[in-house]
């Protein structure tokens, strides 16, 4: 299960706000996180700047993984099928509002995608979820609240 969020950082920025007001441009790091759903250990983490994109972090967690990958819909993108597939994984990522078919492979067959815009428009994504497991990639995001609060106590 893959999730991130924002951490903002402290510095002398924020202490001159503090104290006298001026504005500064706050700083801010993306942690990105994947969680072994059986165990919800922390399995795998990058840490980047505010700019880079959930989609061009994931090859790099990826590379400490295996087995199937659940993300929320801003992984909805044709690099972050690729790199799962070609790991060997299954991707339960749901598309994105408006979601298409993507094109069939080399050999014709329908990309797994493909079977996940027609399940949703077919049945209902809630439907998906449920019957997918995608519910479960909730771990993440309450991993990403333990380790919030790991790192705003200290």
């Amino acid at each position: 299960m893959i999730d991130s969020t924002g951490l903002k950082i402290y510095g002398e920025g924020e202490r001159k706000v503090r104290q006298h007001g001026i504005s500064k441009r706050r700083t801010w790091r993306k942690l990105h996180v994947a969680v072994d759903a059986q165990t919800q250990e922390v399995v795998a983490v990058e840490l980047t700047a505010n700019f880079v994109g959930d989609a061009e972090v994931l090859p790099d967690l990826l590379d400490q993984l295996d087995d199937t990958e659940s993300a929320d819909g801003a992984y909805d993108t044709a690099q972050c099928h690729q790199t799962i597939l070609n790991k060997g994984a299954r991707a339960l990522i749901p598309p994105r509002e408006g979601g298409v078919k993507w094109p069939d492979d080399e050999k014709g067959e329908p990309h797994p995608r493909t079977a996940i815009v027609r399940h949703c428009a077919e049945m209902d994504k809630k439907v998906w979820k449920q019957e997918s497991g995608y519910h479960q990639r909730s771990l993440a995001e309450t991993a990403m609240f333990r380790i919030k609060g790991i790192l705003v106590t200290n």
